[in-house]
């Protein structure tokens, strides 16, 4: 996540800097969380699909 920040203050002067480093900030917490979610979504498909025989 500090890739960003870091990113951005290579150039301080430059505002496009410190804005892209924003915009990869926000992408790559936009990324983590949507996988994150996809992921938790994926485990609970899958102990769904385990456990579905059980109960037929």
């Amino acid at each position: 996540i500090t890739y960003g920040a870091s990113y951005g203050a290579a150039d301080p002067q430059s505002p496009e800097n410190s804005f892209n480093g924003f915009v990869i900030n926000y992408m790559v917490a936009l990324f983590v969380s949507i996988a994150f979610f996809a992921l938790v979504r994926f485990i609970g498909c899958l102990i769904f699909i385990i456990k579905t025989p059980v109960y037929h």
